[in-house]
C-alpha cells in the first residue's frame, strides 16, 4: 500500500473524525481490483468476471516478493510499478521445463502468468487473504468459488473416490515441488494435466505424483478413457518452447506464433522471443524489430536483448525511441545496447535520454553490487564505452567478492588480450582454473588463448578437456573439433564432431563443420544427408539448396 504512516495516523484518530476518504485509510494507493467484481458461469460452463481488471498492480505488487526475479531498487514507488524495480526471471531451461512447469525454486509469479486463471483475471486475493496468506477456503473450497462443486467436485470429473488425495484439485492442476528439503510449493501454472508430455518432452505429470509405478504412458491411456475430447490446457507454447530448447526443424515458425500471440502472457511472449534470438534470419529480425513496440514491457525488454548483435546505426534507429520509455527496465535495457559504438550516432535530444537511462542502468547495478554479476555488468558497460581500466577495476572488485566468479576472471583474461598480453591474459585463466578446475569456460577460452600462442598441442588438450567436462555445450566440442581438423587429424576431427552432434542433433555449427570435412573425405552420403537436415533448420538459406544439388550429382 506504500508507506504506513499516514495510514497509522487515520487509524488513530477517533471513529467519525477521520479527514480522509475511508476508501483511501491514508494509504497512497490501495488494492482494488476486486471491488465490484462477481464471477458467473458463462455459456462454455467455464467461469467468467464481470469486468476486466482495470489494472494489474496488486499482482505486480505481490509479485515483488512471489517471483523469481532481479531487484533493482526498494523505492516504495518503484516496486508498486513492477518493472520500475524488478526484472522477472523468463521460463528458460534451467528454471521451467518446457512445458513451463516449475523445475527450479521460481516461486509462483511466473507460473501463474501462464495460467488460463491469470488470462481470466483472477487475482491473488480471490484465491488468499491478502493479510494472512491464507486461503479463502479450505481444500476444494477455494476453487469451488468460481467452478461449482456439484459439476467439478464429483468423481465422475476427477475419477477419484470422494475425499481422497485424488480428489483434490491442487493434487491434479497444482501438484507440488519440494525445495531445500522443506518447501511444498505449488505449481501456480493451474494446468491440466498432460502425461504425453511427459513422453515427448520429459516433463513431469500430476499423475506421477501418486501412481510412481506407473509410466507416463499409462496415464496417457487412462486420461484418454476418462475423456473423450480432452482440452489441451492454456500452456499452447509448450511444443514451440521445446523445438526451440533442441533448436528443432520448425522451431522458428513456432516461436514466432508464440511471440506474436497477444493473447498470451507478456513473459511467455518474452521467454520466445529469447528464444527467437538464438535462430536469426532476416524474417526473425522483422518479427522481433515489431516486438519493440508490444504493449508489455516484458515483451520489450526482450525485444532489446535480442538487437545486441546488429550494426550499430540499425541498433540507434530501432532502439533510441525506446529511451523514453515508461517503464524503467525497458528504458535501461535500451541504454545498455545502446552503450558505446551506437551511443556515439545518437541525436542531441536522444543523448539528453541516453544519459538519463543509463544513468538508471549504472544505478540498478550498483544497488547490487554486493553481487559479483552486477560488478561484472558494470564492467561489460565499461568496456563497451572504451573505459578499460574502469572495466578493470570492476572486474577485480568482483573477484575479490568471490574468487570462483567465472566471468569475471574470463573477462579480465580478455581485457589483457585486448592489450596485446596474450601470456598475461593465460596467467589470469590459470589463477582462475586452480579455484575452477573443471570448468569448462575457463578451459575453452584458455585453449583459444593457447591457439592464439600457436602452443597447438596444449591448446587442443585444453580444448579436449572443455568438451569433456562441459558436454552440455556444443560450442566447445565444435572449436575442439575445428582445432583439432587444424591440426591435420582429419578423420578425429570428424568423429569429434559425429559424437557432438549425438548430443546436440540440431546444432548448426556442428552440421556445417561436418558437411564440410566430409565432403573433403569423400563421404558425399553422409555429407548430402547433414546438408538436407541443415537445409530443414535454415529453409531461408538459398545456398544450402545448390549445395545439395551438386552433392546429389556426385553420387
Amino acid at each position: 500500500h506504500g508507506p504506513a504512516s499516514r495510514h497509522v495516523d487515520w487509524a488513530s484518530k477517533p471513529r467519525g473524525k477521520d479527514d480522509r476518504t475511508a476508501a483511501g485509510k491514508g494509504f497512497d494507493f490501495r488494492f482494488d481490483q476486486r471491488a465490484g467484481v462477481s464471477w458467473t458461469l458463462g455459456p462454455s460452463g467455464q467461469p467468467a468476471r464481470s469486468q476486466s481488471p482495470s489494472n494489474a498492480v496488486e499482482l505486480q505488487v505481490c509479485a515483488g516478493c512471489h517471483a523469481r526475479r532481479e531487484q533493482f531498487s526498494d523505492n516504495a514507488i518503484d516496486v508498486r510499478r513492477y518493472y520500475d524495480a524488478f526484472r522477472t526471471a523468463r521460463l528458460e531451461p534451467r528454471l521451467y521445463y518446457p512445458d513451463g512447469q516449475q523445475r527450479d525454486e521460481v516461486f509462483d509469479h511466473g507460473s501463474f502468468l501462464q495460467s488460463k486463471m491469470h488470462a481470466a483475471g483472477v487475482t491473488c486475493s480471490d484465491c488468499h487473504n491478502p493479510h494472512s496468506g491464507k486461503l479463502r477456503e479450505t481444500g476444494n473450497g477455494v476453487c469451488a468459488q468460481c467452478h461449482p462443486a456439484d459439476r467439478f467436485d464429483v468423481p465422475a470429473h476427477h475419477h477419484h473416490a470422494s475425499g481422497s488425495a485424488g480428489a483434490k484439485c491442487a493434487a491434479c492442476h497444482m501438484p507440488t515441488t519440494v525445495y531445500m528439503g522443506v518447501d511444498a510449493r505449488h505449481d501456480h501454472s493451474i494446468r491440466i494435466p498432460r502425461p504425453d508430455r511427459s513422453q515427448s518432452m520429459a516433463s513431469p505429470n500430476a499423475c506421477a505424483h501418486c501412481h510412481s509405478d506407473k509410466p507416463a504412458a499409462w496415464a496417457s491411456e487412462t486420461l484418454k478413457k476418462w475423456y473423450q475430447s480432452p482440452k489441451g490446457g492454456a500452456q499452447t507454447f509448450a511444443d514451440a518452447f521445446d523445438l526451440g530448447d533442441r533448436g528443432a526443424p520448425g522451431a522458428q515458425e513456432a516461436l514466432i506464433r508464440v511471440a506474436e500471440d497477444a493473447s498470451l502472457s507478456g513473459l511467455v511472449r518474452a521467454s520466445a522471443v529469447a528464444r527467437l534470438a538464438r535462430f536469426p534470419s532476416p524474417r526473425v529480425l522483422r518479427v522481433i524489430a515489431s516486438l519493440l513496440q508490444a504493449n508489455d514491457p516484458e515483451v520489450r525488454s526482450a525485444a532489446i536483448a535480442a538487437m545486441a548483435g546488429l550494426d550499430a546505426t540499425l541498433r540507434k534507429d530501432l532502439l533510441a525511441p525506446l529511451l523514453r520509455d515508461a517503464t524503467r527496465l525497458v528504458r535501461m535495457d535500451a541504454a545498455r545496447e545502446l552503450s558505446g559504438d551506437a551511443e556515439a550516432k545518437l541525436s542531441p535530444e536522444d543523448r539528453q535520454h541516453f544519459d538519463n537511462a543509463l544513468a538508471e542502468y549504472i544505478a540498478a547495478q550498483s544497488f547490487n553490487a554486493e553481487r559479483p554479476e552486477a560488478l561484472a555488468n558494470l564492467a561489460d558497460l565499461h568496456r563497451r564505452r572504451g573505459m578499460l581500466e574502469a572495466a578493470r577495476n570492476e572486474l577485480l572488485e568482483a573477484l575479490a567478492v568471490d574468487r570462483s566468479f567465472i566471468p569475471a576472471a574470463i573477462g579480465l583474461a580478455d581485457l589483457e588480450r585486448a592489450k596485446g598480453d596474450e601470456r598475461a591474459a593465460e596467467d589470469v585463466l590459470r589463477r582462475s582454473l586452480a579455484n575452477n578446475p573443471k570448468s569448462g569456460p575457463l578451459l575453452h577460452a584458455l585453449g583459444l588463448g593457447l591457439v592464439r600462442q600457436k602452443r597447438m598441442d596444449e591448446a587442443i588438450a585444453s580444448l579436449a578437456e572443455a568438451a569433456k567436462v562441459a558436454p552440455e555445450n556444443a560450442r566447445f566440442s565444435y572449436v575442439f573439433a575445428v582445432a583439432t581438423h587444424g591440426k591435420g587429424n582429419h578423420t578425429e576431427a570428424i568423429d569429434i564432431l559425429k559424437r557432438a552432434l549425438d548430443r546436440h542433433p540440431y546444432d548448426r555449427d556442428i552440421l556445417t563443420a561436418l558437411i564440410s570435412y566430409q565432403i573433403e573425405a569423400r563421404e558425399i552420403r553422409a555429407a548430402l544427408a547433414h546438408a538436407e537436415l541443415l537445409l530443414r533448420l535454415e529453409p531461408e538459406r538459398s545456398d544450402l539448396g545448390q549445395l545439395i544439388a551438386n552433392l546429389r550429382r556426385r553420387l
